[in-house]
């Protein structure tokens, strides 16, 4: 909490904007607070879990681990198609927030009730596209975890039951720890803005 007081208090010390600006851009430097305390250790974890679950599939068949390993590639892709809209999409969510204190400061009931409807409309949107992308992703983590199975099994007849059931694990792990990647293209694309905004602390630079 003491990070968060810091970074609001030197923010607001050379803020010149108006106070629902103000309001909104320290609420959301809580998003940087957040990261440092909650999303790096989930991330160091993931790592973690990629490093040790990918050498135990080289280990067991190198073939299945080149397998896995391509998965990254439309994974990446799809990451690029859909966030470049997410980014647009909380991005202007953000503009929105700006307005929040000074509408409802307002009292006028009909810009109120359009502040929220817009902000609606925005959060749909925003759900809508997260749920094409995480669409998407499990799509292609289904596919690669079957072609992956299949070819770890394929002419092995040699296999027990344990060695079959922990190859599964390590590849559902591995391709499961993968969806790190969207979370923090997500992460990062959220908190850029934030410190732009907080950055840019003069009037007409929202």
């Amino acid at each position: 909490m003491g990070i968060y007081n810091d970074i609001v208090y030197s923010y607001l010390d050379r803020c010149e904007l108006d106070v629902s600006s103000k309001v909104a851009r320290t609420e959301m430097a809580g998003n940087i607070v957040n990261f440092f305390e909650n999303d790096v250790a989930y991330y160091i974890a993931r790592f973690i879990h990629i490093v040790g679950c990918i050498y135990f599939i080289f280990y067991l068949k190198f073939d299945v681990g080149i397998v896995v390993l391509c998965s990254i590639v439309p994974i990446v892709i799809i990451v690029y198609k859909f966030y470049f809209k997410i980014g647009q999409v909380t991005t202007v969510i953000h503009n929105h927030m700006e307005y929040k204190v000074s509408i409802m400061g307002s009292g006028d009931i009909f810009s109120i009730r359009g502040f929220f409807e817009r902000r609606r409309k925005l959060f749909e949107i925003n759900s809508l596209l997260q749920a094409k992308h995480w669409f998407s992703l499990n799509m292609v983590r289904l596919v690669f975890l079957v072609v992956a199975i299949v070819i770890f099994t394929y002419n092995n007849g040699g296999l027990t039951q344990g060695q079959t059931i922990s190859m599964y694990m390590y590849i559902n792990e591995f391709l499961f720890s993968l969806m790190v990647i969207p979370v923090a293209i997500e992460t990062f694309m959220r908190i850029k803005d934030v410190i732009k905004r907080i950055s840019h602390d003069k009037i007409g630079s929202k």
